[in-house]
Order: structure tokens, then sequence, then C-alpha cells
């Protein structure tokens, strides 16, 4: 298997993953879902590509923000994966993030006061990406 751990300024983020400490649950459509064995910690699980337009220590530097961010959706762990497409050229990455058990697209409503706590939320969570990298574009 070997370490696929590296110390990018520090980031904790990037660890290989035990053998049996993530056990899959199932999936939402757009992700697995993955339960911790030891935590009973229930996370969703993304293959992303790597994006070759940016270094690998800046990349893991922003999942690293997202793992300590209170307004960002939280990343708990992050590494690389063993698959197929590394032979033709695209490697992937597995990024375990915590689960949300609903996403806003399927609120059918919501009240003024909760639409004004989730417009705050996103302007701290904007705010605090645009502190960690500059000022950006929301596409």
């Amino acid at each position: 298997m070997g370490n696929n751990n590296i110390n990018a300024g520090g980031a904790q983020v990037y660890r290989a993953s035990r053998p049996g400490e993530w056990v899959r649950k199932g999936t939402t459509g757009y992700c697995d879902l993955v339960r911790n064995a030891q935590t009973g910690q229930l996370a969703e699980l993304y293959s992303i590509p790597v994006d070759k337009r940016i270094s690998r220590e800046e990349d893991l530097r922003r999942y690293e923000l997202r793992r300590n961010q209170p307004n960002i959706v939280r990343v708990l762990q992050v590494e690389k994966e063993q698959s197929q497409q590394i032979c033709q050229g695209q490697e992937f990455i597995r990024v375990k993030t915590e689960h949300i058990p609903k996403r806003l697209s399927e609120v059918e409503g919501l009240s003024h006061e909760e639409g004004l706590y989730v417009f705050q939320q996103a302007l701290l969570g904007y705010k605090a990406i645009s502190q960690f990298q500059g000022p950006l574009t929301i596409n």
C-alpha cells in the first residue's frame, strides 16, 4: 500500500486510511456514504480529479483550511486514490467530508429568519476563503 502521507506545511488532513477504518454504508447519488468503524462518524466520500493547474501543496492547503473552518463544509480526510484512471493520465484523490444530511436544494421553503441565517453563513464562508486565497469568483 505504501505511505501516501506527505507534509505540506503541516497538513494533517492528508493521510491514508487504515484497512477497515471506513465502512461503506450506501450512496446519495452524488457521493458514497461511509462510517468510521471506530468513532461511528458518518462522512461523504468523493472521488475528485487532481487539478494539475495548482501545486499539490496548494491543493492540500485548501483542504486543510476546510478541515479547520466552521463556516465551510469540513474536510475530514484526503488520500490518493489507487485507481485505473491513473493509467489513463488522470490522477484522483478521495476526499471525505462531514455528512450534510439535507441540501438546500431539497428544502421546499425557508422562513425569513432561516434564509437570513443561510445567507450569513454563506458570507462567512466566502470571507474565510477570500482571506485565505484572495479575491475569487463564484461560479
